[in-house]
């Protein structure tokens, strides 16, 4: 996320977060997951032709708490929360829908990839999304990361657990003396 984002802010483009809803009539996740891609699809083209630029975008699913799916996007559309919020419902999306701008006011790669991994990090203990279920979706050619050779973060081993395999892991791998970065903050543990 960070270094799609940093090559596009680089190239002029600003960047907003924008939550979209399901639609309140539909109340369960399989409901919203059968209409959301369709829903999907107007919007976006409807966005397509509203944007004087090309807009770029990336995508991450939530299963809200009542169990419906609403979506949380870093997008470069900026075209305002009222223009989301007709075009949304006119879609077949929900009511809800915000725009805002980063925290702190200015679209920084390092804040986008935060509430990236913020969001990713809700719904990975979630056990109900479907088989092959992207967790992550972008815009056509979104920045990939560079080949292994050249990624920074190629020898890091990520580590999604539940909250209660989380001590188990820890202890075992202090007990291999094993170094572990919590990567809220990059700090060390242990």
């Amino acid at each position: 996320m960070f270094l799609g984002t940093q090559a596009y802010i680089q190239s002029g483009e600003g960047f907003r977060f924008l939550t979209l809803t399901s639609h309140e009539y539909l109340t369960t996740l399989s409901k919203t997951l059968y209409v959301w891609p369709k829903a999907w699809d107007k919007l976006r083209k409807r966005a397509n032709r509203a944007c004087t630029h090309q807009w770029h975008w990336a995508m991450i699913p939530e299963m809200h708490k009542d169990g419906r799916l609403h979506v949380h996007l870093i997008e470069s559309a900026n075209l305002g929360t009222r223009w989301w919020k007709d075009n949304a419902r006119a879609s077949g999306l929900g009511w809800r829908a915000e725009e805002e701008e980063f925290k702190g006011g200015s679209a920084e790669p390092a804040r986008a990839a935060a509430y990236a991994a913020k969001y990713l990090g809700k719904q990975m203990g979630v056990m109900v999304w479907p088989r092959y279920f992207h967790h992550i979706r972008t815009s056509q050619h979104y920045p990939e990361l560079p080949a292994m050779g050249e990624n920074p973060y190629s020898n890091v081993i990520w580590h999604a657990l539940p909250t209660r395999d989380m001590l188990h892991w820890l202890a075992m791998q202090e007990e291999h003396g094993k170094r572990i970065f919590y990567t809220g903050t990059g700090e060390e543990i242990g």
